[in-house]
């Protein structure tokens, strides 16, 4: 019959799919070895790896490739062929069909430790941040204390956005290392920024000396930002440094500098498969939430960056499927409430650019630009609802902490 002879001829093109395939599979790492061994083989080989201690052995992730990548349609063939032989029932053609499909799933997760990096490179030492003093730790540990105790907005939604609640333990982890790691160095420097700029202002008997430690982090911070090699591993470590250093360099009225690292940021965060949904389909809640808040921490940044600078955002709205941070019942702090608004605020700022601003935008004529205004007013109305509608809940007062109060 017809059909069986189209069932063989598959069945002799299987074996050299298989084939094929299983010399691919040898040639790549397994997702579990990732972090260790292979990670650490391809990190001594690459100088990408490198600069201050970034290596590869932090790329614990997989890269997240899209519906129009070469592995989407590898999974589409796959799964037409099994339905063309579905009605076969020779056990060879049904074990073959079964490892080709093991394969292309292995496919599917390739670690981003082995994507990322350069199999030839050769190593070259990597960029050293010797010299770069800490704050003393008696008061390093002072200042956690009053975090801790005291909550001041400020400094709150660095904590909470950027999920840092085992700070105190890199501190410490950065205080004895005998050389820093480039991304623990950067994150332990901003964050101590923050909060010695923001009790610095809170306390006038420490004023001078907490904005003093705060100059010194931010001058570390600035040298270990100065100093990141191009090529960063895909980890939530490094998206964190690069969009604290990004913010940092807004409020150094740096807006360039903010974009190279807030598109570092975003790269990983894609690469990853933050901004869609199905990335979390095997993730705890918690983690998932840690990572949809990290995500939306590089969308409004970059949102704000693209009207600034008159850029296309790095990230698009028809490619985003997470829900924004509103959306999510399980959390309801007022950090998370108003950090919902900074994401609308700045979903906001990035329509402004697309619709008004942008090339496309400044052909049009006057009567469709005109609407476009009037549209973006009506949303723009809305924001300023839901931010009273927000700012008058009784649970504002949580996150103010007052010098009296500290004093008490």
């Amino acid at each position: 019959l017809p059909s069986e002879k189209k069932i063989d001829h598959i069945d002799r093109r299987l074996d050299g799919v298989v084939q094929l395939l299983e010399e691919l599979k040898t040639q790549l790492p397994s997702p579990s070895l990732a972090p260790t061994r292979t990670a650490n083989a391809a990190a001594s080989a690459s100088p990408a790896s490198h600069g201050s201690h970034c290596n590869a052995t932090e790329a614990a992730g997989t890269v997240v490739e899209g519906d129009s990548s070469l592995t989407a349609h590898s999974v589409f063939a796959n799964d037409l062929l099994q339905k063309v032989v579905s009605g076969d029932s020779r056990p060879k053609m049904r074990e073959r069909i079964e490892a080709l499909r093991h394969m292309v799933e292995a496919m599917k997760t390739q670690p981003a430790a082995h994507e990322m990096t350069y199999p030839h490179a050769k190593p070259i030492p990597p960029a050293t941040l010797k010299g770069c003093d800490l704050p003393p730790i008696d008061k390093t540990l002072d200042i956690l204390k009053l975090a801790k105790s005291h909550r001041q907005l400020g400094v709150a939604w660095v904590f909470e956005l950027f999920n840092l609640e085992h700070f105190p333990e890199t501190c410490l982890a950065v205080y004895m290392a005998v050389d820093y790691e480039a991304t623990s160095f950067i994150t332990v420097n901003v964050t101590l920024h923050y909060l010695f700029w923001a009790y610095g202002n809170l306390l006038a008997d420490r004023q001078d000396e907490y904005l003093g430690l705060s100059r010194l982090c931010g001058a570390n911070l600035e040298t270990a930002l100065s100093n990141l090699p191009l090529h960063l591993p895909a980890s939530d470590e490094v998206i964190v440094a690069l969009s604290l250093g990004a913010f940092y360099a807004v409020e150094l009225a740096k807006p360039s500098l903010a974009w190279i690292l807030s598109s570092k940021a975003s790269e990983l965060c894609q690469s990853l498969g933050y901004h869609r949904i199905g990335t979390y389909n095997h993730e705890s809640p918690d983690d998932g939430q840690r990572k949809q808040f990290l995500f939306w921490a590089v969308y409004v940044i970059d949102k704000r960056l693209s009207l600034r600078l008159g850029r296309s955002a790095t990230i698009q709205d028809y490619d985003v499927t997470v829900p924004d941070p509103r959306s999510n019942t399980t959390v309801d702090t007022p950090i998370v409430c108003f950090f919902g608004l900074w994401v609308i605020g700045s979903r906001l700022q990035g329509q402004i650019y697309e619709l008004l601003y942008c090339p496309e935008a400044i052909a049009q004529p006057e009567p469709v630009r005109r609407s476009r205004v009037q549209l973006l007013v009506e949303r723009l109305d809305n924001l300023d609802y839901l931010t009273y509608e927000t700012s008058v809940r009784p649970t504002w007062q949580d996150i103010t902490t007052k010098e009296s109060d500290l004093k008490a």
